[in-house]
């Protein structure tokens, strides 16, 4: 995948919405995973109320990328993050993700999250897969999709 390719289409969109920014530059994370990191002074007009607008160009770009690779069967996993929103948001979930397994280990039991996007629940199955003893499964459709954390049998 030409990164910079990816680059120049992301500048175009913050460009074409009138959005000023300082850097838009995409790295490799240990994982993988493609971040794009963009700085700008109007991070709100790019994340949007609760992230939605972040999530549209996210999956924008994802499209993007999907359009121009030549093997199909590859998944490339790109992430777009403005000022640091999207790695906090990550801590945060992933702080959720632990606070809800340790539940799950000391009653018992299953722990049913609340509601979350397929980003986010990605975020908590990454983080779950690692532990030994617990599973997660994705229950519901559509907005009331929600992850449900067990104990292994």
């Amino acid at each position: 995948m030409n990164t910079q390719e990816i680059q120049i289409y992301i500048e175009k969109i913050i460009q074409t919405l009138g959005v000023e920014y300082t850097n838009v530059s995409i790295d490799i994370s240990d994982s993988g995973s493609y971040i794009c990191n963009i700085d700008t002074q109007e991070s709100q007009i790019l994340i949007g109320r609760d992230g939605e607008t972040l999530q549209s160009l996210n999956h924008l770009v994802r499209r993007y990328i999907d359009a121009q690779k030549v093997d199909h069967q590859t998944k490339t996993h790109f992430v777009i993050d403005v000022n640091g929103y999207q790695e906090e948001k990550n801590k945060k979930i992933k702080g959720i993700a632990h606070m809800m397994a340790e539940r799950a280990r000391f009653f018992k039991s299953k722990v049913e999250l609340d509601p979350m996007n397929s980003f986010e629940r990605h975020i908590i199955h990454e983080y779950i897969q690692k532990m030994d003893d617990l599973e997660t499964e994705s229950v519901g459709f559509g907005k009331d999709r929600r992850v449900v954390i067990n104990i292994k049998k």
